[in-house]
C-alpha cells in the first residue's frame, strides 16, 4: 500500500473532509484525492504540510495501515431499538416507528427493510459472543435458516433470542450458554432474522 491510501485512512479516521486537509495545506482538492488514489504524486514539502494537518509524521503516514486503523463501516440508516414486549407485536403493527416512538434510534451497516428494529440483549443465555448489552438488529421480512440467530415468540407471547438448528424434520432454538437447554420451536413464531450485532463499550 502506497502513503496515498495511507494518507487518505488517516484523513478518514480523524473524520476530516477532503476539502478540510487540502484547505489546511492550502492546495486543491482535486490534487488531493488523486494522491489519496494514487494517481498522482507530491513533494517531501507538500507530504510535510499534510502529515502536519493529520497530526502526524511522514515516517507514520509511510508506516500507517489498515491494520491500524480501517475505514468505518458504511451506514445504510437507523432504526428503532424497542423493548422485547414491543418485539412480539412489532412486526404486525400497522404504523411504522417514528421519531419519539422508540426507546432509542440505532445506525446500522444493513440494508434497512419496512419492519426492520433492534433489541438489546438481556440475560446469559447467549453469552460468549453476544453477552448482555449487545444490540442486535432483526430483520422480519426475512426467511430462517438452520444456523441462524432469530428472535422469536413463545406461546405466552414473550420474545427470546437462540439460534435457529434443524435435526432431521424438527427445528430448535438453541442457547449458546451451555447451562441452557436446547428447546423445540414448536408453536414459537420467528419474529426475525438477526442481521447484525453491535457491542457498545463505554
Amino acid at each position: 500500500m502506497g502513503i496515498g491510501k495511507n494518507i487518505r485512512n488517516r484523513r478518514k479516521a480523524l473524520k476530516l473532509t477532503l476539502n478540510q486537509v487540502a484547505e489546511a495545506i492550502d492546495w486543491d482538492n482535486g490534487n488531493l484525492s488523486r494522491l489519496e488514489r494514487e494517481v498522482q504524486g507530491t513533494t517531501e514539502d507538500r507530504l510535510e504540510k499534510i502529515a502536519t494537518a493529520l497530526n502526524t509524521t511522514i515516517a507514520e503516514l509511510y508506516a500507517y495501515n489498515e491494520s491500524n486503523i480501517e475505514e468505518g463501516p458504511n451506514l445504510k440508516g437507523k432504526v428503532p431499538l424497542i423493548s422485547w414486549v414491543q418485539a412480539g407485536d412489532y412486526v404486525e403493527a400497522i404504523d411504522l416507528f417514528q421519531p419519539g416512538d422508540a426507546e432509542e434510534w440505532v445506525e446500522t451497516t444493513v440494508n434497512i427493510r419496512k419492519h426492520t428494529f433492534a433489541v438489546r440483549v438481556v440475560g446469559d443465555s447467549m453469552e460468549g459472543e453476544f453477552p448482555a448489552g449487545t444490540i442486535l438488529v432483526v430483520e422480519p421480512d426475512m426467511n430462517a435458516e438452520p444456523g441462524q440467530f432469530v428472535v422469536v415468540r413463545n406461546g405466552d407471547n414473550e420474545a427470546t433470542f437462540k439460534q435457529l438448528v434443524k435435526d432431521g424434520s424438527d427445528f430448535y432454538l438453541k442457547p449458546l450458554n451451555a447451562r441452557y437447554p436446547i428447546k423445540p420451536l414448536g408453536d414459537s413464531q420467528i419474529l426475525g432474522v438477526v442481521r447484525e450485532a453491535i457491542r457498545r463499550l463505554a
